[in-house]
């Protein structure tokens, strides 16, 4: 019997509101202005952020167990948790997930926030399963691909395109084009300096102000 079942047994399946753990992981990889790098994260909070002069990636990862001892979490990381930042052939990718998440991790309300610092010139691409997201400061393209959560891009001198499933959308100050599908959620668009591309925007609010190109809707 794995150690996390262990646990669950041994509280009747019941988690003490107060029992909480928290472990911190750091990884770094050389990197370049103009070089790419595609994240890959699970459920947890994540902010990106471009920072002048800087040569590689820095990532610093919290992994949260609510629920769990300080000795339970670190066998929940060993056995569970995906963290790895690597060299890709198009640049770098960075993967920060729990396998085989069922309703027992999700009951222990186990996450993996993420702060990752960035060479101002990177080109990112994000895959996000949930949680809220920050990604600022950036002079290359931004693609992201959530499932939930909110979202708020500002500072983005390339090409921003969001694909959501759910939460709100905030996207400020974008030197490129910004191209937009959405499940449900309010979205604000401001400050974009080439068109704008409304896809399916759901339910929710919708503001678009200070465009300097075209705003088409399909």
């Amino acid at each position: 019997m794995n150690k996390l079942m262990q646990l669950l047994l041994a509280g009747g399946l019941a988690v003490a509101p107060s029992l909480a753990a928290e472990r911190e992981r750091t990884l770094s990889l050389p990197s370049s202005q103009g070089g790419y790098l595609a994240i890959d994260a699970g459920a947890g909070f994540l902010k990106v952020a471009g920072r002048e002069g800087q040569s590689t990636i820095e990532v610093q990862a919290q992994i949260v167990g609510r629920g769990f001892s300080g000795e339970d979490l670190d066998a929940f990381i060993k056995e569970k948790v995906v963290l790895t930042l690597e060299k890709t052939p198009r640049g770098a990718a960075l993967k920060a997930e729990i396998k085989q998440r069922s309703w027992s991790s999700f009951m222990l309300g186990a996450r993996i926030d993420l702060t990752v610092t960035v060479p101002k010139a990177t080109h990112l691409s994000i895959d996000d399963g949930s949680g809220d997201m920050v990604v600022e400061d950036l002079q290359g393209n931004l693609t992201i691909d959530d499932g939930s959560g909110d979202i708020q891009v500002k500072n983005v001198t390339g090409d921003v395109k969001v694909d959501d499933g759910s939460g709100s959308m905030t996207l400020l100050h974008i030197g490129g084009s910004v191209t937009v599908e959405d499940g449900s959620g309010s979205i604000l668009i401001d400050d974009v300096a080439k068109d704008v591309h409304l896809g399916n925007t759901g339910r929710g609010g919708l503001k678009v102000k200070n465009v300097k190109g075209q705003v088409y809707r399909r």
